[in-house]
């Protein structure tokens, strides 16, 4: 049973040879380690680099839904100023 970062088939020096820095290291294996606490993908190196450069692209689309919901609410915020 994993229990922490140094049980993975990965570490932060993988982590950074894919361009990730500071803070998001940690994020990274964290996100790594709850996956394969929770079955979604084994313990493998190669899964596990997959999904390191899958986290980015769901922080990217994190980042534009919220910034439509941003956009959408200050559309909205906007219009019922004007009525």
């Amino acid at each position: 049973m994993l229990k922490n970062f140094s049980d993975l088939k990965v570490n932060g020096y993988d982590i950074i040879k894919l361009g990730y820095k500071g803070k998001r290291i940690g994020e990274v294996l964290d996100y790594l380690l709850d996956l394969v606490i929770d079955d979604k993908i084994k313990n493998e190196r190669d899964s596990l680099m997959a999904m390191a450069l899958n986290y980015r692209t769901l922080n990217i689309k994190k980042i534009i839904n919220s910034y439509q919901y941003f956009v959408i609410y200050d559309f909205v915020s906007y219009e019922l100023q004007k009525s």
